[in-house]
């Protein structure tokens, strides 16, 4: 699918999955204004969101796609329907805010491909796969890379034990991400 070219408003479906969150802190970063819902709302992740003032809905609703959650972020001129619409993994066709969506003709596109299309474009992949320790080899090579001064973009899904987020945007070429066994979104 292809995207706006002028983007202000991202909302994120399933927002607080560790790899969803850091996405949205990520986002948030660049300047945009960032909203997401997730049935499970729980610690470190929305913690962090909230934190970083990114509104989260509790629970699916068509009415989350035109409304501002608590806390409210900036508002920025075109009303609360998101330009851009980030779907998780786990989100069934089903679910009440994609059927808002699909229905709205909102722009969406699922976690790969937002940062794909958003962030890896002029960037050298680093990407970490495997079974288990993904996550903590996504974090120590980010560590090396910025102690030798690389200025490293990174995104895994976490935040580290001195409580940093799992993602960065650095002016640097590489870019480090964890691999995951990203389930097909319905589309």
């Amino acid at each position: 699918m292809e995207i706006p070219t002028n983007i202000r408003h991202i909302h994120l479906i399933a927002i607080c999955g560790t790899g969803m969150g850091s996405l949205a802190l990520l986002l948030k970063s660049q300047g945009f204004k960032v909203t997401g819902s997730d049935q499970n709302v729980y610690p470190p992740m929305n913690t962090e969101l909230e934190k970083n003032g990114i509104g989260i809905f509790q629970g699916f609703s068509a009415a989350n796609l035109s409304r501002s959650p608590s806390p409210q972020p900036p508002p920025l001129k075109g009303g609360g329907v998101p330009d851009l619409i980030v779907v998780g993994n786990a989100v069934s066709k089903e679910n009440p805010e994609v059927v808002a969506m699909l229905d709205k003709k909102i722009p969406y596109l699922s976690m790969p491909q937002a940062i794909s299309q958003l962030f890896l474009q002029n960037k050298r992949s680093v990407v970490v796969s495997g079974t288990h320790g993904k996550t903590t080899t996504s974090a120590i090579i980010s560590h090396l890379l910025l102690e030798v001064r690389a200025d490293p973009s990174f995104l895994f899904g976490g935040v580290t034990q001195r409580g940093n987020p799992g993602c960065r945007l650095g002016n640097g070429d590489l870019f480090v991400i964890e691999g995951d066994e990203y389930d097909t979104a319905f589309f």
